[in-house]
């Protein structure tokens, strides 16, 4: 290779140097290539230098390649780094949410019956847990919650007692079973979400019963209706003494999801839900936690001594309006629940006709991106031995209430929604105290 330049210099010389007999010297020739031949020389030394010197910076601080490890790399480490829990990382589900409240309750007749005044608190919420398949059948989960006590009816704490540390409580502890053989079929024990069709009149939202409960659905007609059976067999009382025994809840439940026309208005479907339920309580007039508004005997029993609860449920779906090109659903629903044993009443003051609930509302909207609303109201009604009060919805008042509640919620981001709450309800029977109840809530989901 180190000839050829030279070659290449001595031919362009002697064809130049034949163009013309002024040029033929042979000494001037001679010296102009012995010329050019030490500048070559020169920078094929220069050249060789440079390169010496980057292989010996390439030496000190060598190129690394960036390469993606291999799965089966990684899985190894993992596996090296924490032994076989890796597995429980698998079909994990951590989930939960944040509610900040500001809450201000009017009493506009005076104090209530415990001689508190008009109020103004600040409240929070905090839900969290896992949930984890641990085979195709078989999942379980755990669940954390705050409250300022072991109320099942909430799960709120105040802000308040000089900057006091605040509790958390076991909400839900469950397992759950879906046998491969009987499809549709789910098996539920521990403490639990409740598994039932129906409303305030009957649950606060925070309640979670304990027991164990079967839950069956299938489908027909194409899916179109699809009928379903719940049956409950919970615990509300353990009593180690024999005396008046142990008290315990029996549910029954049947209805049906029913899409009555594919499209019905705006292009969209009409949808029915239909449920019936019996409700047996077992020695709960003597063991109850807390009467809730239900009327006492003179020894501190419930006057009720028993609740058998028969209800009826029903609700539809569907969606009148578009604003743009957006539909926006309406739901409407009523709900009835008769007590055949209140009227076995063990007092001796007339409380006949106190034994039955009934309510009714809408909701108009629906949330599923930033910007959506929902506007949702009810009207209900509980007579005073209509329903176990310790179990209702504690905001509305529990039992022996009567009054309406309208809530308005949107949604600023994802997982991040503004919803105001106002209940305004009165005494069924005894001193006609109305209350008034506002509440700002942000709620946050992780």
């Amino acid at each position: 290779m180190k000839k050829t330049p030279m070659m290449f210099i001595l031919c362009a010389a002697l064809t130049f140097g034949s163009a013309g007999p002024g040029m033929a010297d042979d000494a001037r020739l001679m010296s102009m290539i012995q010329n050019m031949q030490t500048q070559m020389e020169g920078m094929q030394k220069l050249i060789a230098a440079q390169g010496a010197e980057i292989q010996a910076l390439k030496k000190q601080s060598p190129e690394r390649s960036v390469l993606p490890e291999p799965a089966g790399n990684f899985k190894e480490n993992l596996k090296a780094s924490i032994g076989d829990s890796d597995r429980w990382l698998k079909d994990l589900d951590f989930k939960g949410d944040v509610r900040l409240r500001y809450e201000a309750l009017d009493f506009s007749d005076g104090e209530t019956v415990k001689g508190t005044r008009d109020r103004n608190r600040f409240r929070y919420r905090l839900r969290f847990g896992w949930d984890k398949q641990l085979y195709d059948d078989l999942s379980l989960g755990f669940w954390l919650a705050s409250g300022d006590t072991a109320a099942g009816t909430s799960t709120n704490d105040t802000l308040d007692t000089d900057f006091s540390k605040k509790l958390i409580w076991i909400e839900r502890i469950y397992v759950n079973y879906t046998p491969s053989y009987i499809k549709g079929l789910r098996i539920t024990a521990g403490k639990f979400e409740n598994p039932l069709v129906s409303t305030a009149l009957v649950w606060d939202s925070d309640i979670r019963p304990e027991g164990l409960y079967e839950h069956y659905k299938f489908s027909l007609m194409g899916g179109k209706v699809s009928p379903f059976v719940t049956l409950g067999q919970w615990i509300l009382q353990e009593d180690s003494v024999g005396a008046p025994g142990d008290a315990e809840l029996f549910v029954y439940q049947t209805g049906l999801d029913w899409i009555a026309s594919d499209d019905f208005l705006n292009d969209q479907p009409l949808k029915v839900k239909l449920a019936a339920s019996y409700y047996d309580f077992t020695d709960y007039g003597d063991s109850f936690v807390a009467a809730g508004g239900n009327p006492l005997q003179a020894n501190g029993n419930l006057a009720a001594q028993d609740f058998n609860l028969g209800d009826v449920y029903f609700e539809t779906r569907f969606t009148p309006i578009k604003i743009g090109d957006k539909p926006v659903p309406l739901k409407l629903f009523a709900h009835y629940i008769q007590n055949f044993d209140g009227s076995a009443i063990q007092t001796t003051t007339s409380l006949d006709d106190q034994d039955y609930a009934y309510g009714y509302g809408l909701q108009v909207g629906e949330i599923k991106a930033p910007g959506d609303w929902t506007f949702y109201w009810r009207y209900g009604f509980i007579a005073p031995n209509a329903v176990p009060g310790g179990l209702a919805d504690a905001d509305f008042g529990a039992a022996n209430r009567r009054g309406m509640q309208g809530s308005f919620t949107y949604r600023l981001r994802d997982n991040l929604d503004f919803e105001f709450t106002t209940y305004l309800t009165g005494n069924v029977t005894g001193v006609d105290t109305e209350n008034r109840t506002f509440q700002s809530n942000l709620l946050m989901k992780f």
